[in-house]
């Protein structure tokens, strides 16, 4: 039987309560995409900005282990009844 190849897997995080779990080249990507990143001030409700992006945004390795452990035991939770 042939070996499984895992890729490296990366945890994104942005601010303080939106993470995403991705292969690693995929985050890569995103960060890529996100160096011309702007966002939009609402902070005058009546005078709107476009300003530079400044959330903080963090990559960390997965390694395989946690990956794997985590996803199993995920996968392994009951669900509940709809």
């Amino acid at each position: 039987m042939a070996k499984e190849i895992v890729k490296s897997m990366a945890r994104l995080s942005f601010g303080y309560n939106a993470e995403v779990v991705l292969p690693m080249e995929n985050a890569v990507t995103i960060l890529d995409n996100l160096s011309t990143a702007e966002s939009i001030d609402s902070s005058d409700y009546h005078n709107h900005k476009i300003v530079p992006y400044k959330e903080e945004i963090t990559l960390k390795l997965i390694s395989e282990f946690e990956y794997k452990e985590l996803k199993t035991k995920t996968l392994l939770e009951p669900t509940p009844e709809e």
